[in-house]
């Protein structure tokens, strides 16, 4: 999920993908988890992004706009 999200970010943004990963399927949407587990697992995926962040994986712009979405979600 914090994939696609980077993804999504990025592709919003107009970043072209490489042509073979353009015609490669998209995969299927990840379940949603059950009302719960949701709280806990907003929070472990902002730890994620945290550590994708910190690791170079996403840029500050990609960070901050998925943490939003995330953030959103737990209100």
């Amino acid at each position: 999920a914090l994939v696609g999200a980077a993804v999504a970010a990025r592709l919003d943004r107009g970043v072209p993908e490489p042509a073979d990963r353009a015609l490669t399927p998209a995969p299927a949407p990840a379940p949603a988890l059950p009302a719960a587990d949701d709280h806990d697992a907003l929070l472990r995926r902002l730890r994620e992004l945290g550590e994708l962040h910190q690791s170079g994986i996403l840029d500050a712009d990609e960070f901050k706009e998925a943490k939003q979405a995330i953030l959103k979600r737990l209100q």
